[in-house]
């Protein structure tokens, strides 16, 4: 007689499953970290990552709620909601398009000023222009990079790592 599968300690039953919204994953260690992590809490039988649409399939018992299967994710250093329909006036999306649009007015501006340089501004004149651009940047990159700071911060606050925290 031969068997399938190995009889295991862990063997759960799913009956349900539950779509969560994962705004914060951004890379493949996120893949990795959602569907092992999540598999091996107690009552959740499988998690599968839909990357693209920032969304995690769990499947488990009937016993775990929502506020369990988030708290689960909160633990692996995750926020989550419950599924909702995204929509244009998503205030992530709307942070997420402002900071892009300061980020491509800073660049051209630098790029302007690097102009004079590229021509063959010396002395006065071209630390003038690199200070310039320097006032530009510095306040540039720490706005843009506010959504890529707050996962950094978020992710070492719950002492896990991610993409974000070497930025």
């Amino acid at each position: 007689m031969s068997r399938l599968a190995p009889p295991t300690d862990r063997a759960i039953t799913p009956c349900h499953e539950t779509r969560l919204s994962v705004p914060g994953m951004r890379c493949a260690g996120c893949i990795s970290k959602l569907e092992t992590g999540l598999a091996g809490e107690p009552g959740i039988a499988s998690a599968r990552v839909d990357f693209s649409a920032k969304q995690v399939r769990i499947a488990h018992v009937p016993e775990l709620k929502l506020p369990d299967l988030i708290a689960a994710l909160d633990r692996l250093g995750f926020d989550a909601q419950a599924l909702a329909v995204e929509t244009a006036e998503d205030p992530e999306h709307k942070q997420l398009i402002r900071a892009l649009g300061v980020a491509g007015f800073a660049a051209m501006n630098i790029m302007l000023l690097s102009v004079s340089v590229w021509s063959g501004a010396v002395g006065g004149s071209r630390d003038l222009f690199h200070w310039l651009s320097a006032a530009i940047a510095i306040p540039t990159v720490a706005y843009a990079g506010r959504p890529f700071f707050a996962s950094a911060w978020g992710a070492l606050r719950r002492g896990r790592t991610n993409m974000d925290v070497p930025i």
